[in-house]
């Protein structure tokens, strides 16, 4: 960049003309004032939107006039538009770096600091190295020669048309989902809980095939409407390879409602895909198919809705959003505007207000600023979820130090770009912000405020999966076992004594008869020796013989008897009786049946209070340390509409896995369950306070939230830090 005292007295040798290869193409937008221009570079491939003021600018540069001369002639020429030499010059030498303007004669200058610092953003580099890791695109081919919509293809399939097609799909689909709700939560919540390879393979393939099918769509609707697209290919996508297409051309096509309409032409797509699917699983059962349609039409419906349509990020809604508005470059001016406000917070007077490079629609500051701090902050929590799932997954194989370095860069690289931003020094400052009284004050005062808003301790809660249980409880299990006689349903009151499963075994059984018999038999063979008078030593001993014969019958009799009535299971106490839920596709009220089989050490129910209950609540060995006695709890569920109960932690024990109720087990999912089975893990018994009348059901799951001691976002991290990087 030159200044106006250089531009007085630089020397003929910077000769700059426009490009004689580039392609115009006048873009109408949302008004007739907010039309622009679109540039279109063959041989770089990339194009960029110039305003009527910049594409003057540009005219200019014919070859003939200098650097020196071009900046008054510009001035001149944008008036009665106000704009310093310093912006002029900065234009220019912008369009030099990015290949819009070439040398015409010797070296100048500028020139040559142009060729010895090229720029490039460093910063840059990081959030690309990232993106290839998460998409990395192979190299693709140009479809334009094989994809081509003949005329009377066009003529055939118009708007309205499509919106029928498309309203045909969708009604019905729509009808389904309102009239079987219920229904599809439940098999979404099972189909998700699958995890042998054929089915995760079958979701891959899948998923894959849907993202396909929305690249196609937008290739398809670019070429309708006459604009090319440049290249298509393979992208692996969390290692997930799916089509990828380039249909940047779209800018130079004049209509803002078909960019609009090729912007949306993928989720279109995938919306279509959705409705079938839908259609598909009413119409299976019990099968992969039926799981499989749910959850791709889960994948193209709400993902597609919450991830492609959301303005925030670079995909398509935000394109859809910016020709809307009839503003191409949304992003980068609404981060102009956020980094020259905040340039001018920090640096005060020495900040010179950049003049607006707006293309298309000016949009108002406020807006810009609240479009920039919501994409900003949404693509922070994007990071930090991504952050979140790499370190879930090394925690799993022991390298959760390495998820938090992971993380830590992440966002690390995010606040070193934004801070680089805005404490670069203005070209009237000849000192570094540290070196500047009121830059040091405002990032002084802002570490200040980070470590206050660090140090202050939150509310904090531990949430836990938790099984309703009657106070008072007392477990039974099957002591012997046997086929179901008779038994009582759950929920039955019952006083003490009261028989509550009547088991049939008949080895048993007749275990009993053969001991009775035996028993039967050695008495009357007692009875027999008695009954002789003899004197001998010989009939003494068989006396005796048959004696100690008689009690050995009578001690298997007696166990005989013990094992015999162990089938008879009865209730200890007074109270209600309920069942143990041994399956999640089993409801509670279900669980037995007459002939059932039930082995020994199978968990019956439990017999316990008639209304009062207490609650258990699984907790992890790196949460329990925050658990103590008198805390208080709320329970949430679906099916409590008053809010949800409230007690108070009573007691934690420590308990083995194979001794946690299967309740608690199942409201875990696979890889939380490896992550309890394989580390210690508590039981926290919760008394809830008494309820107005209000019934609650036994053996029902639900989630306790613990509110532990509050805790500052410091110590959470140091706690995180010690358990992840101890030992290394």
């Amino acid at each position: 960049m030159v200044s106006a005292g250089d531009a007085s007295g630089m020397p003929r040798v910077d000769l700059w003309r426009l490009r004689g290869d580039l392609e115009f193409r006048w873009v109408d937008g949302a008004s007739e004032a907010a039309g622009y221009w679109v540039v279109k570079d063959p041989f770089a491939r990339e194009l960029f939107c110039l305003n009527p003021i910049e594409k003057q600018l540009l005219d200019l540069a014919d070859g003939r006039r200098t650097v020196a001369d071009l900046i008054p002639a510009g001035s001149d020429l944008i008036k009665p538009v106000e704009s310093s030499m310093e912006a002029i010059a900065a234009f220019y030498v912008r369009a030099r770096r990015k290949g819009l303007l070439v040398a015409a004669g010797p070296h100048g200058p500028l020139e040559r600091s142009i060729a010895a610092h090229p720029g490039g953003d460093r910063a840059k580099s990081i959030p690309a190295f990232i993106g290839q890791l998460i998409a990395y695109r192979l190299p693709g081919v140009n479809p334009n020669r094989w994809i081509q919509i003949p005329e009377s293809v066009r003529r055939l399939v118009t708007m309205p048309r499509l919106i029928v097609a498309l309203l045909v799909i969708w009604i019905p689909s729509v009808a389904i989902i309102v009239s079987r709700f219920d229904q599809i939560v439940s098999d979404i919540s099972a189909a998700y809980s699958h995890r042998d390879a054929t089915w995760l393979l079958a979701i891959l393939v899948s998923v894959a095939f849907a993202k396909s099918v929305h690249e196609m769509a937008h290739v398809v609707a670019c070429r309708w409407v006459g604009a090319e697209c440049r290249e298509i290919g393979v992208m692996m996508l969390f290692g997930a390879p799916c089509l990828y297409c380039d249909v940047s051309d779209l800018w130079s096509v004049p209509g803002r409602f078909q960019r609009v309409f090729v912007s949306a032409a993928g989720m279109l797509a995938e919306l279509v895909l959705a409705g079938l699917a839908v259609m598909v699983w009413a119409l299976t059962f019990g099968s992969m198919l039926h799981d499989l349609a749910l959850v791709i039409a889960v994948v193209c419906s709400i993902s597609t809705i919450v991830v492609n349509a959301n303005p925030l990020l670079r995909y398509d809604g935000y394109f859809i959003v910016a020709d809307w508005l009839g503003v191409p470059n949304l992003a980068d001016a609404a981060r102009r505007q956020f980094c020259g406000t905040i340039r001018r917070i920090i640096w005060g007077r020495l900040e010179q207000p950049e003049p607006p490079q707006h293309v298309g629609r000016r949009l108002p500051a406020a807006v810009l600023m609240a479009y920039a701090i919501s994409s900003g902050t949404y693509r922070l929590l994007i990071v930090a979820m991504l952050s979140m799932v790499i370190y879930q997954s090394t925690v799993d194989i022991g390298l959760g130090w390495l998820g938090v370095a992971f993380g830590i860069s992440l966002l690390g690289a995010m606040s070193f770009r934004m801070a680089a931003s805005v404490l670069v020094r203005p070209q009237e400052s000849t000192l570094r912000w540290w070196q500047s009284f009121r830059p040091a004050m405002v990032v002084a005062s802002l570490f200040l405020l980070t470590a206050v808003l660090f140090a202050i301790p939150f509310r904090s809660t531990v949430v836990a999966p938790a099984l309703l249980v009657a106070a008072d409880g007392h477990d039974l299990y099957a002591s012997e076992s046997g086929r179901i006689k008779e038994f009582v349903e759950s929920g039955t009151s019952v006083n003490a004594g009261d028989v509550l499963f009547q088991l049939e075994n008949d080895d048993l059984e007749d275990r009993l008869l053969q001991s009775q018999a035996a028993v039967t038999e050695a008495e009357a063979n007692v009875q027999a020796w008695r009954a002789r008078r003899g004197g001998d030593s010989a009939s003494s001993a068989a006396l005796a013989l048959a004696v100690k014969r008689l009690q050995s019958a009578h001690s298997d009799f007696d166990q005989a008897q013990k094992r015999f009535a162990r089938l008879t299971i009865t209730a200890p106490v007074s109270g209600q009786f309920c069942y143990s839920r041994k399956d999640s596709q089993l409801a509670p009220d279900h669980g037995f049946q007459i002939g059932q089989w039930v082995p020994v050490g199978t968990s019956i129910g439990t017999v316990g209070h008639r209304h009062e209950r207490v609650a258990l609540a699984l907790t992890r060995q790196n949460e329990i340390d925050w658990v103590r006695a008198g805390q208080s709890v709320r329970l949430r569920h679906g099916s409590f509409s008053h809010g949800g109960f409230v007690g108070v932690v009573r007691q934690v024990d420590r308990t083995a896995w194979e001794s946690v109720p299967p309740e608690l087990a199942m409201a875990t999912t696979d890889s939380d369950q490896s992550a309890y089975s394989d580390k210690i893990h508590y039981l926290v018994r919760i008394d809830l306070e008494p309820t107005d009348g209000i019934s609650m059901p036994v053996r029902t799951t639900v989630v306790a939230e613990i509110a532990v001691e509050s805790r500052s976002i410091w110590d959470r991290l140091r706690r995180l830090f010690a358990a992840e990087f101890r030992g290394l």
